[in-house]
């Protein structure tokens, strides 16, 4: 028997928080501007509590609460991924 990992491309990601539309990396900025990403409740001063829909190009929705992180993967996928499961899958890549 033999020991295996899993091989993870490297991803962008972004966790939805108040403030993140004043602090989002370009490739954000441009899925949202496509329609691929909505949200509500972002801004520093917003009342809503925050949240984002990815629209994949099915017609289908994913739902991102506070607290979850927004990935995008080399392919240009987008997934929603919670914090506990996002922090076991990913390490930040010092750059």
């Amino acid at each position: 028997m033999s020991t295996y990992r899993v091989k993870t491309p490297r991803v962008q990601a972004i966790r939805v928080q108040k403030g993140m539309d004043e602090h989002s990396p370009p490739w954000f900025e441009d899925e949202c501007w496509a329609g691929r990403i909505t949200f509500k409740g972002v801004g520093s001063f917003a009342q809503d509590i925050p949240s984002a829909t990815i629209h994949l190009p099915s017609g289908a929705t994913i739902k991102a609460s506070e607290g979850d992180w927004i990935v995008r993967y080399e392919s240009g996928e987008l997934h929603v991924w919670s914090p506990d499961i996002f922090n076991a899958m990913f390490e930040k890549v010092i750059q």
